[in-house]
């Protein structure tokens, strides 16, 4: 699924705004949000994407059903409100929260009608989702990369720089380069320097491994959110 705080313009802008202090999008100049670079110029894609994986996966479980009652199906999924840009005052969830995991009933119930199980149906979804996730990836996820990446060096920037020349403090007061320099290597996704000497995860850490544990039991098994409280870490 897709992770939290991607190296997106977004992110940088949120913790860097010295350095990035523009909250627009580099390519495009629209407002930034941390899922814009999957519909960045690439909103034909991104349903092209989402089109073929639910077509190829539905095509890999050998469904006993006809040619007709499989478009419908594909027809029925892709169109779900589950796998729309924005959620709704009538519907709370969206692709965003569907990809990182939270996928909700109803979602899973579109298919029920078409005379399959609710554990196949499930395994359907969950394929499909993996298969979207890789292909984002692939197809735009780098591509973004590759383009922000040459953004920077046409703008000189270094993203590990806390300050640009012209915000230079004055050198009577501390250096602040070392707030801003932080490393990641627990899947906590909190910074290290935010751990104890012990290496124990901070509270929003503990926070994110225990939901992460729980949205994976939620996608395979429904698992109700009050199971985090059993969570040991």
């Amino acid at each position: 699924m897709l992770l939290n705080n991607l190296p997106t313009h977004s992110y940088f802008h949120s913790i860097s705004p010295n350095i990035f202090p523009s909250s627009y999008c580099f390519q495009c100049n629209l407002p930034e949000s941390p899922t814009h670079w999957y519909t960045c110029s690439h909103y034909n894609l991104l349903l092209q994407i989402i089109h073929l994986s639910i077509s190829e996966t539905i095509s890999s479980f050998n469904l006993n059903l006809s040619h007709h009652e499989l478009i419908y199906l594909i027809h029925t999924i892709s169109s779900h409100p589950s796998f729309s840009l924005h959620s709704s005052s009538h519907y709370p969830y969206s692709l965003h929260s569907t990809l990182r995991g939270l996928i909700p009933t109803p979602l899973i119930q579109c298919i029920l009608p078409f005379d399959i199980s609710y554990s196949i149906a499930s395994q359907i979804i969950i394929q499909i989702l993996i298969k979207i996730s890789n292909q984002l990836y692939n197809q735009i996820w780098k591509s973004y990369c590759i383009n922000f990446s040459t953004w920077k060096k046409a703008h000189q920037i270094s993203s590990t720089r806390a300050f640009t020349p012209h915000q230079q403090q004055p050198l009577s007061r501390p250096h602040p380069r070392t707030r801003n320099i932080f490393t990641y290597n627990c899947p906590c996704n909190q910074p290290d320097q935010l751990h104890s000497d012990s290496n124990s995860c901070p509270p929003a850490g503990l926070a994110n491994r225990k939901f992460n544990i729980w949205a994976t039991k939620w996608a395979q098994y429904s698992i109700p959110t009050n199971f985090i409280l059993t969570i040991q870490i």
